[in-house]
């Protein structure tokens, strides 16, 4: 198991090849998305089962909301862009 890997996670494939791991956070596993020409972060709640942010415990709907706002504030001051979107990816 990798270092930060919650017990019964598994990452999808296609996330697993299209992005890199930065860092583990609290919940979630911060990814960047392998495409140069935008500063594309992930955040993928290390939660087994859970496929969309309503199946997340009201807990983990927060701290996931306060992960999204931290990850948000640092990548606006790294690139000093003036608006930051966020949304949920799901098939």
């Amino acid at each position: 198991m990798l270092p930060g890997l919650k017990a019964g996670f598994t990452l999808d494939a296609r996330l697993e090849t299209d992005s890199e791991q930065l860092m583990w956070l609290g919940l979630c596993e911060l990814r960047v998305m392998n495409d140069r020409r935008w500063p594309w972060l992930l955040l993928v709640p290390q939660r087994p089962g859970v496929e969309e942010i309503h199946d997340l415990t009201p807990l983990d709907q927060a701290m996931l909301t306060f992960e999204t706002n931290m990850v948000a504030q640092a990548l606006k001051r790294v690139t000093a862009c003036t608006k930051i979107n966020t949304g949920a990816l799901g098939n």
